[in-house]
């Protein structure tokens, strides 16, 4: 796991990976990245999380924890194979763990449970109280019944986001 907890930092083209064998796959607390009281940083075309190793725990790919500001996530990709629907590939759950505003922009979260991995009942476990907003966009998101436990504090370009609603698609043929 890395942990982050200074300000002011920008990731280019690093791969957190993290929950990369068995022990930590198992652990409820593990996490491949961490943000505790962290703000104002940057993850451009990262990879936060790994699907090549099954988590068998509830866990996450990335926590934010503490009070942590402004956090920008770019072009990253959120990959998961699990066995437990109770994991995660973002745990914001804590006061004021999204302060201001977290976004993602141009993101992908998958869980390859087309490859056998378990469903996740939410991809991400935020906080009503996050005191802040979560900006999703432009991002996709497959592998979870619901993409987050709450939509309270949410905000997407996406045409669905509500809990009756995610995983909705459309697709259009051409006549």
């Amino acid at each position: 796991m890395v942990e982050v907890t200074g300000d002011y930092n920008t990731f280019n083209n690093v791969h957190f990976q993290g929950i990369a064998s068995t022990n930590p796959a198992a652990a409820t607390g593990a996490r491949s990245l961490l943000l505790t009281d962290a703000g104002e940083n940057e993850f451009n075309n990262c990879v936060i999380g790994i699907d090549t190793v099954t988590r068998t725990a509830a866990n996450a790919s990335l926590e934010l924890t503490g009070s942590c500001p402004r956090n920008i996530f770019r072009h990253c990709l959120f990959p998961v194979y699990t066995s437990d629907a109770g994991a995660l590939w973002v745990k914001a759950d804590t006061g004021n763990c999204y302060e201001r505003f977290l976004m993602f922009e141009d993101c992908m979260f998958t869980n390859a449970s087309l490859g056998s991995s378990t469903v996740m009942t939410v991809g991400m476990d935020l906080s009503t109280t996050g005191n802040g907003q979560v900006y999703f966009k432009n991002s996709r998101w497959y592998g979870a019944t619901d993409l987050t436990n709450t939509v309270t504090n949410l905000i997407q370009d996406s045409p669905t986001f509500d809990t009756n609603d995610q995983g909705l698609m459309t697709v259009h043929a051409n006549s």
